[in-house]
């Protein structure tokens, strides 16, 4: 009986909080996955490092941070509870801050969007406005293709400017003979997705090959291949 005890026996998981990295202060028995004082024994994933600021660990803190609340087992509705364990004392503070407002954290995706605008990568924002600012038509291409081209740069621009701004952008990097006919039918109060879908239909009607694009249009698709 004892060697079929011990064959079957398994220590419980044992996780250590992020007590030791600098600036955090959680201690084990307030460790956010405790239940009923142990960790659950699918807390196997690996725990995220602790995010101290550093903009180039962003993106990879937020995505070890949802796999691990993800993996164990942990409700959506918990996650922004949860990750501040894994936040600096000054990140923590601003968080607190934030909840205290009139424009709290609602879900992780919010967060995430103020975490990420929080710690641009100027240098790469720079690139984006670059690139964005040198791109141009060519016949070669489609408008489509050319106008999925400019939402997916303009997207990528976290400190955005105005939509006239990029409108203007779009226009100057479009044919003048296209850019006119888009000016007759598409009012300047329009935002970017809707400018771009006026060049559509003004690029194919003018090259004969504009009905389907009116009917999307007609139907208020916003951006094709469920793009937005």
């Amino acid at each position: 009986m004892q060697r079929l005890a011990d064959e079957v026996w398994e220590p419980r998981t044992q996780i250590v909080p992020p007590t030791m990295a600098a600036g955090v202060e959680t201690s084990a028995s307030e460790h956010p996955l405790l239940l009923d004082g142990e960790l659950p024994r699918a807390c196997k994933i690996k725990e995220p490092s602790v995010f101290a600021g550093d903009r180039h660990e962003v993106s990879d803190w937020l995505k070890d941070m949802k796999e691990y609340c993800q993996g164990t087992g942990v409700l959506e509705s918990r996650w922004l509870f949860v990750l501040k364990s894994y936040l600096s004392k000054t990140l923590k503070k601003w968080v607190y801050r934030k909840q205290k407002s009139v424009t709290p954290f609602r879900s992780f995706e919010d967060f995430a969007e103020a975490l990420k605008k929080r710690y641009i990568d100027l240098l790469e924002q720079d690139h984006h406005r670059d690139t964005l600012d040198e791109l141009r038509y060519s016949k070669a291409q489609s408008m489509e293709s050319f106008g999925d081209v400019f939402l997916d740069l303009m997207e990528e621009i976290k400190d955005t400017s105005t939509p006239a701004d990029l409108i203007h952008t779009f226009k100057k990097a479009i044919p003048d003979a296209i850019c006119l006919e888009m000016n007759k039918k598409a009012p300047s109060t329009l935002e970017e997705p809707q400018a771009v879908e006026a060049a559509y239909i003004v690029a194919e009607t003018l090259e004969g090959r504009g009905g389907n694009r009116k009917r999307h249009a007609q139907t208020g698709g916003s951006r094709p291949n469920g793009k937005h």
